[in-house]
């Protein structure tokens, strides 16, 4: 059983959405849920079911609700009993996206406060985990609406404490990601970013620094001038200290802004990752590349079990012990020309590659096949673009073209 409080909410049995009745009876789960195993007194769910206007009955309401509940999803009191005067929700946090999203963040954050270039890898992992707990068109500062359509002033003031915090996590695991020298791959998220409303000044020093970082100096000062414009347009104010304070130091190109010098270059990815065809990250992103095709060719009838097919599967058992990472590859499933999910499943995947080198020669295997031999009747050719240079007594031998070594 999993339960979704991030979005609409919603509760689900072996991926089959359960009906939880009406607007009330969600509200009431979602209160119990929230609490995270605590007991709720009948007072207090009354309170934030109704604000100051329950009816009469509402004592009775309460109980018939839960026991509507109950049915839902299980049948019994077991996951919603009496207690303490009041009621609880026996559920193991795991189950729960609000809990899994907190859980990670709280672990990505005491991580985050160390200094160590592996102790920020590991915390931007956590913290992109976290963020993929939220449903994925919840990609922008505002985090969508969670407890979608809940009526009341509790639910109204906790979907703005949830946005706030999704909004924070975004931030962090973004300067986590700076940290790490990862500007140049964040330039496209932040540029999508600064330009979901209302503009935060935030993301716009993010994405002015991560352009100067890369060397595009003139985009991080036009940057300014955009976003400075439409705070002017949109709110009716200039710009804060942070952003007018980068934008000087841009001009006057502080050396304060770049990273130091140990940590240049020390980013999300493993020493050969640049290294060309090879590399960690040019090898994630052409198994996203392929996982996409295997999913268009399996909608269009010609997926076949090639490679492609195969690199989905291994890929998908692999992920299979993370639901957040699971969750990346399934929509790229859904909406294979998605691309801001195909960058984070490139991601979740990369991640994995660095990790775990049985993975990495199994996806290796798949995304880039040797090449075959072609049998002849009169003997085997080999494709000579496999063959760069070779020694023959000791003599350096170029080969060009198909070279065909006879069977006599």
């Amino acid at each position: 059983m999993e339960f979704r409080l991030l979005g609409p909410v919603e509760a689900r049995s072996d991926g089959r959405r359960l009906d939880l009745g009406h607007l009330r009876e969600r509200l009431l789960l979602a209160v119990l849920l929230v609490a995270g195993g605590h007991a709720v007194s009948t007072e207090r769910l009354i309170d934030r079911m109704w604000d100051e206007n329950p009816p009469g009955t509402c004592r009775d309401l309460v109980h018939s609700y839960l026991n509507k509940l109950r049915r839902h999803v299980g049948g019994d009191g077991g996951m919603l009993p009496r207690h303490d005067g009041g009621y609880r929700a026996v559920v193991d946090r795991r189950q729960v996206d609000l809990h899994r999203f907190h859980d990670l963040v709280e672990s990505a954050r005491e991580l985050d406060r160390n200094a160590g270039r592996e102790a920020g890898i590991e915390a931007v992992r956590l913290y992109r985990a976290a963020l993929a707990q939220w449903p994925a068109e919840a990609v922008g500062t505002q985090g969508g609406e969670p407890l979608a359509g809940l009526p009341g002033r509790w639910a109204a003031n906790y979907r703005h404490t949830l946005r706030e915090e999704h909004r924070s996590t975004l931030i962090a695991c973004l300067g986590a990601e700076l940290r790490c020298g990862e500007h140049d791959r964040l330039i496209p998220e932040l540029a999508h970013l600064v330009g979901v409303d209302p503009p935060d000044e935030q993301i716009a020093c993010m994405l002015m620094l991560a352009y100067y970082r890369a060397g595009r100096r003139a985009e991080a000062l036009q940057t300014y001038q955009i976003v400075r414009q439409r705070l002017v347009d949109e709110i009716g104010s200039d710009p804060g200290p942070g952003l007018v304070r980068l934008h000087q130091q841009i001009l006057d190109e502080d050396d304060a802004l770049h990273l130091p010098p140990d940590q240049t270059g020390a980013n999300m990815t493993t020493p050969d990752d640049h290294a060309g065809d090879n590399g960690t990250e040019t090898l994630a992103a052409d198994a996203v590349r392929l996982i996409a095709e295997a999913v268009r060719a399996g909608r269009t009838g010609e997926a076949g079990s090639g490679p492609r097919s195969e690199l989905v599967e291994r890929v998908r058992v692999r992920l299979s012990d993370d639901r957040a990472d699971e969750a990346a590859l399934a929509w790229v499933e859904r909406n294979p020309g998605d691309s801001e999910m195909l960058e984070r499943l490139r991601r979740v995947i990369m991640a994995y590659l660095v990790r775990d080198d049985s993975f990495a020669v199994e996806v290796r295997r798949l995304v880039r096949p040797e090449p075959k031999a072609e049998s002849t009747g009169r003997g085997v050719t080999i494709n000579a673009k496999t063959i760069k240079n070779a020694q023959v007594f000791n003599e350096k031998v170029e080969v060009t073209g198909d070279l065909r070594i006879g069977n006599s």
